[in-house]
């Protein structure tokens, strides 16, 4: 498999996934992925507020997996298959370690596989150990790629911020 990002705008975004001789498109929208797209089926994702796949249907309103997660990412009561996971990450089928960009992370212990490659300071002292995922407080922030966290409420903000932009770009549309 192989991820590569084919277009860019400050808020949304397309990857291709490119996995034998099938060729899938991710759409996203403000950090939140929206669809998959393959020659073969149109699968649409509804995230919680970490991001975290809690239900893909088809283009015919079908579920075709459900999932629950504990505090640090444990799944339970899954129906399906889906490879993007808790947080939106994509889940090694072989490891069932999740890939955050910069490293992997395994949701049973809570903690990266290897040290976060940005260091810790002495002003948060929970920033000193570099394997803890999101200060250990996986309720209040996110980490987004493995390097830093942000908290839940600014990835709200940005959302409720892309909204208001929305809806200004339709108002001034109307009025032309």
């Amino acid at each position: 498999m192989k991820l590569i990002p084919e277009s860019s705008h400050a808020l949304a975004y397309i990857i291709q996934e490119r996995d034998v001789n099938v060729v899938s498109k991710y759409f996203y929208a403000n950090g939140l992925m929206i669809a998959r797209v393959n020659p073969f089926a149109t699968t649409y994702f509804h995230q919680d507020s970490l991001g975290s796949t809690r239900l893909t249907t088809s283009a015919s309103k079908l579920q075709l997996f459900a999932s629950n997660y504990k505090p640090f990412g444990p799944v339970y009561n899954q129906s399906g298959t889906e490879k993007v996971k808790y947080t939106g990450k994509w889940e090694d089928s072989a490891t069932k370690l999740y890939y955050f960009g910069a490293r992997y992370y395994d949701p049973e212990i809570g903690r990266f596989t290897t040290q976060d490659p940005v260091l810790g300071t002495s002003d948060d002292p929970q920033t000193l150990n570099r394997y803890p995922y999101a200060k250990n407080n996986p309720l209040k922030y996110v980490d987004p790629d493995g390097r830093f966290i942000d908290t839940i409420f600014d990835a709200f903000g940005i959302l409720n911020s892309f909204h208001t932009d929305l809806r200004s770009y339709q108002e001034d549309c109307s009025s032309y």
